[in-house]
């Protein structure tokens, strides 16, 4: 049995809006990978239907098309965990409406997920900046709760060494501690661009993008792979050998 553990994280497919070129790489990989613990850190639902401040546009988009397409991506990933991001907590929220009709439909579509994460047994963490924390050894991984440039370093200095969605950019910011501390942006698996953000320039960094990891069972030390597409390829090792003093082990 191998001292190290594999871990594999996605973000960001937003249902419906998912890019399916991207995720068919991220199950692709899954199958080469062959990672002990799979996570889906969030946004795993656009809800965009439900969004506060929703203009007619949004709202008439199929809720149910979403959740199938959700659903649809969550059954071939068959991830160990998901984390709900500020996406998907939108259902959860709503849960309390003022609406008897909403709320009660809010509840009904709650209930039915539950029992579908319940069905893969898929473990879940809700959108939250304290229990939405997952821990493997060192490495923390949470859906994100700032953005923007500076969202690596505001995590970092929150969470310590941690990866996070949110952004949909590839990012990683390095915090100047004793102990080396860094916090990575993993990208996104949805759509990069719609006709709301055309004119949008900050959306010029996001990037399809996922990430894996091996962590020591024991030490939890561990070290991060980040996979995105360079130069019209995705480049990414799956076999590694680990060197110490006293020679190699593979871990593939």
């Amino acid at each position: 049995m191998s001292a190290w553990l594999k871990l594999m994280a996605v973000s960001d497919t937003h249902g419906d809006m998912i890019d399916k070129a991207a995720a068919k790489i991220a199950l692709q990989f899954k199958e080469d990978f062959k990672p002990d613990e799979i996570i889906h850190m969030g946004d795993g639902f656009d809800f965009r239907a439900i969004r506060r401040g929703a203009d007619n546009d949004e709202k008439v988009h199929s809720m149910q098309e979403d959740v199938f397409a959700g659903k649809e991506f969550l059954e071939e990933l068959r991830p160990t965990w998901f984390l709900r991001g500020n996406h998907d907590e939108r259902l959860w929220d709503l849960r309390d409406c003022h609406n008897a009709v909403v709320r009660d439909y809010a509840c009904m579509c709650v209930k039915d997920l539950e029992q579908f994460f319940k069905k893969l047994k898929i473990k879940t963490k809700p959108y939250d900046k304290r229990a939405g924390v997952l821990k493997f050894g060192h490495l923390k991984l949470i859906h994100g709760y700032h953005a923007g440039q500076y969202a690596c370093k505001a995590h970092g200095e929150r969470y310590g060494s941690c990866w996070h969605g949110h952004t949909h950019a590839i990012d990683s910011f390095a915090l100047p501690r004793l102990e080396r501390t860094v916090a990575r942006s993993i990208g996104c698996l949805c759509k990069l661009d719609y006709q709301y953000n055309r004119a949008f320039t900050a959306s010029l960094r996001h990037a399809h993008g996922f990430a894996y990891a091996l962590v020591h069972k024991k030490t939890g030390v561990f070290h991060s792979f980040q996979a995105e597409k360079v130069g019209g390829r995705w480049i990414l090792p799956t076999d590694f050998k680990i060197y110490t003093a006293k020679g190699s082990e593979r871990v593939g």
